[in-house]
């Protein structure tokens, strides 16, 4: 299945590098946002849309776990996915 997502730059907090949000769409499509910081250089944007990507990949809007364990699993895992 093909993914749809858009990228967005936005001025954020320091402390957050990216996030990506789950939407529909008007015929009820799942569509994902990715967010990331203008304040960082490319390398780490590059880094955080990896990071992001691997939410979308591995379906982490429909786990059941804790978001802080979704988050260590994928910081384990390493940045692209």
């Amino acid at each position: 299945m093909e993914e749809r997502y858009r990228i967005i730059y936005m001025a954020l907090p320091l402390s957050v590098q990216g996030f990506v949000t789950q939407t529909m769409d008007d015929n009820g499509e799942t569509f994902y946002t990715i967010c990331l910081n203008t304040a960082f250089n490319w390398e780490t944007q590059l880094k955080t849309f990896g990071h992001e990507i691997g939410h979308i990949v591995h379906r982490d809007f429909d786990s059941n776990l804790p978001v802080g364990e979704i988050e260590r699993i994928r910081h384990e895992s390493g940045y692209l996915y």
